[in-house]
């Protein structure tokens, strides 16, 4: 993650003890490996390959990634809170539900109101995901689901699609030809 000292200083003072929990809302990037395939289809995507992402200048475009609203694992509350809700469910193993679990829990806590919002200085960071074929299947439904929406814009994964199916074709086409 990404995060600046004014982000913190937004969680700080949207979070309210006995009255309000708030889930900021992640920018999360997209599979650079992919964006630079996508780059050598259409120049005009170049500007946004980045070559060294530890010097990279965090850019926040619809190219670049997406706002993740589904993901409630960063949160600012105070532990009376955390408490009164009845915290993590601590009998989950592997990836995910967890936070949606906790999540749930606040919003139908009728003493607190739960605040969610963008936050352009709150970046995931795209990187690799394994999904544990062991896990149980709406956690393992759920780990697919977020690592194929990370991996390109509908943009960069259209241009990839086409040139694919273009050479898959074209290699239909040569061998009718020499039959």
């Amino acid at each position: 993650m990404h995060i600046t000292w004014e982000f913190l200083d937004r969680v700080r003072r949207n979070t309210v003890k006995n009255q309000r929990v708030f889930f900021p809302v992640s920018f999360s990037q997209y599979d650079p490996d992919i964006m630079e395939g996508a780059a050598k289809l259409d120049s005009s995507l170049a500007p946004l390959v980045v070559t060294d992402q530890e010097e990279e200048e965090v850019v926040v475009n619809e190219e670049r990634g997406f706002w993740m609203h589904y993901a409630y694992g960063i949160v600012g509350m105070y532990k009376e809170d955390y408490l009164k809700v009845g915290g993590f469910k601590l009998d989950i193993k592997g990836w995910g539900v967890e936070d949606v679990d906790l999540y749930k829990r606040f919003v139908s806590h009728p003493q607190l109101q739960v605040m969610s919002a963008i936050d352009r200085d709150l970046v995931h960071v795209y990187h690799k995901r394994n999904c544990d074929v062991t896990l149980e299947l709406i956690q393992y439904q759920r780990c697919i689901g977020a690592w194929a929406e990370m991996l390109a814009s509908q943009r960069q994964a259209g241009l990839l699609y086409d040139d694919l199916s273009n050479r898959s074709s074209s290699k239909k086409f040569d061998h009718f030809l020499s039959s």
